[in-house]
């Protein structure tokens, strides 16, 4: 509360004036919330294959998604911006960009960008790379109105836009082990400090990873962590990925196996314990005693 000094050590009350001095330029984490819009590989996928038809919007959505671009630095990009090669693309972004001119890495997406490509109604060079079914150029605000569509028809209850998408292409890259300095190149940031706003792992996810890493759970989203090899729970006993059966004990190795194991156990143990069991068993035994004299003789 005190009254700040300028560089001269005088007292100035025109840096911070005292009505507002109290006031903190901190923001409470308390009061933040985890953001609901987090894409699964399969909504993804399903999103993907929703706009088979519509291979324009396609090629949108994987780019995003992969090379981390911003809405409007792809709405502006024009046919003489892309470098094509053999398996891959390069596409230049040159104006519009946030950071400044950089570059757009498209690998995975190579297929769907080829396939509009060749598709574009114009062969212009300086037509828009992504352009309406009026031929003008495509907006964010489109885009999102056909995402939302889509997240409807797909009975996706989350809150999807175009920065969904980068979000979520920052988050996988962050799972699958993708350093900073790699996402940060990919993005076109300046620094990694932009990472805390988009990467949407959650504590739940690094459990599951976990879980994974040690065999405990068998999700397909979180196949690659998976062990390689596979730990006997009885004799710890190292046995090969697709052993089912441990080479040492013999006993199985997969854990659903284990547990159907011990169930069946304990059904063959309730049933030997039913009075009428137990009632059975002793005549056998007394049965037994009084012949087994007459066989020996």
């Amino acid at each position: 509360l005190f009254p700040e000094k300028d560089e001269k050590g005088r007292v100035d009350e025109t840096i911070t004036p005292y009505p507002v001095r109290h006031l903190s330029a901190k923001v409470d984490k308390s009061r933040n919330r985890m953001r609901k819009d987090k894409l699964t590989w399969q909504e993804y996928e399903s999103i993907i294959n929703f706009f088979s038809k519509d291979p324009m919007m396609q090629c949108y959505i994987v780019i995003h998604f992969e090379c981390l671009a911003r809405p409007q630095e792809l709405c502006y990009l024009r046919l003489a911006d892309c470098e094509l090669n053999e398996n891959y693309a390069v596409v230049h972004i040159t104006e519009h960009g946030k950071e400044g001119p950089k570059k757009l890495l498209v690998i995975d997406s190579y297929p769907y960008f080829m396939k509009w490509y060749e598709l574009h109604p114009f062969k212009g060079k300086d037509a828009f790379l992504f352009v309406n079914e009026h031929g003008n150029q495509f907006n964010p605000g489109a885009a999102n109105k056909k995402i939302h569509l889509a997240k409807q028809r797909l009975g996706i209850k989350k809150p999807i836009t175009n920065y969904s998408l980068k979000r979520s292409g920052v988050t996988l890259r962050r799972q699958r082990g993708d350093s900073d300095t790699v996402i940060q190149h990919i993005a076109g940031w300046t620094s990694t400090k932009q990472l805390k706003t988009y990467d949407l792992t959650a504590q739940d996810d690094i459990f599951k990873i976990e879980l994974a890493k040690r065999g405990i759970i068998k999700d397909p989203q979180y196949k690659k962590y998976q062990p390689k090899t596979k730990k006997c729970l009885f004799c710890n006993t190292d046995n090969g990925f697709a052993q089912e059966v441990c080479m040492t004990c013999k006993r199985p190795l997969d854990r659903e196996k284990i547990q159907q194991g011990k169930g069946e156990l304990q059904a063959i143990e309730q049933f030997f314990s039913h009075p009428e069991m137990e009632w059975l068993f002793k005549t056998v035994r007394k049965l037994d005693r009084i012949l087994k004299p007459e066989n020996e003789v």
